[in-house]
Order: C-alpha cells, then structure tokens, then sequence
C-alpha cells in the first residue's frame, strides 16, 4: 500500500476557498450591494478599544514636560551645595564625587545657574 504523493493531487485546497470567497462576492454583488475601499486605521465600529479613551494632541508632550520640569527643581536643590563646593575651590569631578553624582550632572547645573568651577 504506498500513499499517493501531494504533488499529484487534482486540485489544491486554497482553489476550493477562492471559488467559494468569488462566489459569495458575486451574491453579494447581485444582490445590489457595492464593494467599498476603507482606509487603513478605520475599524467602521465606533466603540473600538483603541478609540475608548479620548486622547488629546500633545499629552505625551505634557508628561514629558512635567519630567523635566521635576529633574530641574531637583537641579535647583543642588545648586546651592554646587555653588559651595565651587567656593571652597573644589573641582567639578571632586565634587561629583562629594555628591555622588555624575560629572555632566554637576557641569550642567554649574552652567544653569552661574557657577564658575576653578580655571585651568
């Protein structure tokens, strides 16, 4: 008994699916509908899951915002302990190091607010 190879089958099964999909298009058709092309993003359903909550244009905006608005007043707390350091003559990296920060942080609020580290 030896099994008949899939190549020769007589008909290939996604042949049965498209005559069955034209078939209903042509019903559809026939019975005075039109086919209509929907845009891509446009479910046609009002309440779609997506669309539940109303967004409004630049929220992410206003988040991100209130973040740097946050990191900046935790900047203006430190300035004033910069600003010491700097009088005492210490160096941007020795005062990061005091202040377990990173050097950039310690430049960045130096430049912020005025402060003049040591010249070289």
């Amino acid at each position: 008994m030896s099994m008949i190879p899939i190549d020769y089958r007589t008909r290939h099964p996604l042949e049965d699916r498209r005559e069955q999909l034209a078939g209903q298009v042509e019903q559809y058709l026939a019975g005075g509908h039109v086919i209509q092309s929907i845009p891509i993003g446009v479910s046609g359903e009002k309440d779609a899951v997506w669309n539940n909550r109303k967004r409004t244009p630049g929220q992410t905006d206003n988040a991100h915002a209130a973040f740097q608005r946050n990191a900046a007043e935790k900047r203006r707390l430190l300035a004033d302990t910069v600003r010491y350091c700097a009088e005492q003559g210490m160096s941007i990296s020795a005062t990061a190091d005091a202040m377990d920060l990173d050097r950039n942080t310690i430049r960045k609020i130096a430049a912020e607010h005025g402060i003049q580290f040591g010249k070289r």
